[in-house]
């Protein structure tokens, strides 16, 4: 009964109930479409020539009887099968445009599912030692820094943590982290909201005398740059790219650079 929620179900229903409504008004029967067997009489002087919608139905159904024949039979027959035919197609087509929409909705989500339900990997650095330490090891100028970072999943699934590499080092350009070489191979399976830090966290760098006197004359930065690669639990590898130089004014790590230096993939 789904076409008494048509929309063109009630459409029709008011054509029809105006059409009617109207038929019934005061009319001449110059302005007839079809005269109503009262008017037809010698003598009518009333003002309700026009025939009703509901007159005009059953004398059109009474007028098929009366004239009502093989051939006529035969020529209704033909125009109700091609009517019925009619209405078998428009139901198959609507039928078939539902079914391939269905079938590119399923695609679409399908397709959609691997971004929407994959591991996102993020890094981390916090400042550990950031104030120059003299080492004895590397001279009486020589100072050291170090960096922790953590490594986060906040993906919705499993990432499989194929390779590492983190570096820190003072340079006076920004550093190429477009190319890797693995400082840690892990293997590490990092579930949804999970963490960890890895083995060779923290980071070291060795700073001289020199590269001390181009720090302090900003002539060079502290830089902790790299790549993390993994796989999604649907068998594609991502690799998560950053580069990251420390900020005098917020004495903390800042991203440096859009892709592919600072990217996701």
């Amino acid at each position: 009964m789904r076409w008494l929620e048509s929309r063109m179900t009630l459409v029709w229903l008011v054509y029809f109930s105006m059409a009617e409504l109207l038929s019934l008004m005061p009319s001449q029967a110059a302005s007839c479409i079809l005269i109503n067997e009262e008017a037809n009489t010698e003598n009518y002087s009333g003002d309700y020539a026009c025939a009703s919608m509901h007159e005009a139905i059953f004398r059109f159904a009474k007028c098929i009887y009366a004239n009502a024949s093989h051939d006529n039979i035969a020529a209704l027959g033909s125009v109700a099968v091609a009517v019925f035919t009619y209405t078998l197609w428009r139901s198959t087509h609507n039928l078939w445009e539902t079914t391939r929409e269905s079938v590119i909705a399923t695609k679409q989500a399908a397709e959609a599912l691997p971004s929407i339900e994959r591991a996102y990997v993020f890094i981390t650095p916090e400042l550990e030692a950031w104030d120059p330490v003299t080492d004895p090891s590397h001279g009486v100028y020589n100072s050291r820094y170090s960096v922790k970072f953590s490594i986060y999943n906040h993906g919705k699934t499993p990432a499989v943590i194929k390779l590492i590499d983190a570096k820190l080092r003072v340079l006076s350009e920004p550093p190429d982290n477009d190319i890797s070489m693995a400082s840690l191979l892990p293997d590490k399976v990092l579930a949804a909201g999970e963490s960890f830090t890895p083995d060779l966290s923290p980071r070291g760098c060795d700073v001289d005398e020199d590269a001390a006197v181009e720090l302090d004359n900003n002539r060079a930065q502290i830089w902790f740059y790299g790549s993390i690669w993994y796989d999604d639990m649907f068998g594609k590898e991502h690799v998560t790219r950053f580069r990251w130089s420390r900020s005098e004014i917020f004495d903390a790590f800042i991203p440096r650079g859009d892709a592919p230096y600072n990217e996701r993939t």
